[in-house]
């Protein structure tokens, strides 16, 4: 499988790509007791732009590893640039735009942060991890509300 699996995505065989790796991935997660629940979610139709790639993988990272982080952005035209402390939880692609959900420890609400408006990802170094209690799973990837 892992042979078909990478000739597939070598060809960008799409339709066949897609069968595969969703067999290939039930099966290892099987094999090695992974819950993907505990993983990063990115729900997508396309990747994210050249641009916005750098802080996408970033927040992945941070993601992955129930890191707390502190985002500077920009929230407005003529707004200045904002650093917040966040718990981050899921990247999300909506109407052709990268999200990061995310919890604002610095407002204590959470947010649906463009990462297009992210200018620099950091650790926060004196904050605990809160988990994701904002955004019910169910509501993003119909796929886990069976289970």
């Amino acid at each position: 499988m892992l042979h078909s699996a990478i000739l597939s995505i070598c060809y960008l065989d799409e339709v066949q790509g897609q069968l595969v790796f969703t067999q290939l991935t039930d099966q290892l997660g099987a094999q090695l007791e992974l819950n993907s629940t505990d993983e990063p979610i990115l729900l997508y139709e396309n990747t994210p732009s050249a641009v916005e790639l750098s802080i996408f993988q970033q927040l992945y990272e941070f993601i992955r590893t129930h890191t707390p982080a502190v985002i500077t952005y920009i929230p407005g035209t003529i707004e200045p640039e904002r650093d917040i402390e966040v718990h981050p939880y899921f990247l999300r692609q909506k109407d052709s735009k990268w999200l990061l959900l995310c919890r604002n420890a610095t407002d204590n609400c959470p947010e649906e942060i463009p990462i297009s408006i992210i200018t620099r990802v950091t650790t926060a170094s004196d904050l605990k991890f809160v988990p994701n209690k904002d955004f019910p799973i169910t509501d993003y990837y119909p796929k886990f509300s069976a289970e």
